[in-house]
């Protein structure tokens, strides 16, 4: 019983913390530091699943929307400098 709650606390931080490392996308000051935020949310996510805190599913949707908040930036970045 208590490996399981301690399973699904992991299973719960992991998430939050996934979410905390993505949403730092968003706040790249230029385009090395995106790169730089984005390759660090995606070694985050790839351990996690590695370690089977997420599933498969959660992993692909997670470097989905990794790749939406890159680009993203870049469509604000570039009509920012417009």
């Amino acid at each position: 019983m208590k490996e399981r709650s301690l399973s699904a606390l992991f299973f719960e931080l992991t998430l939050k913390d996934a979410r905390i490392v993505i949403d730092r996308i968003s706040d790249s000051s230029n385009e090395q530091v995106l790169e730089t935020q984005a390759a660090y949310a995606a070694g985050y996510l790839h351990c996690a699943q590695d370690q089977m805190l997420i599933t498969v599913d959660q992993w692909m949707a997670l470097l989905d929307e990794i790749e939406t908040k890159k680009h993203f930036w870049k469509r604000r970045r570039a009509c920012q400098e417009q």
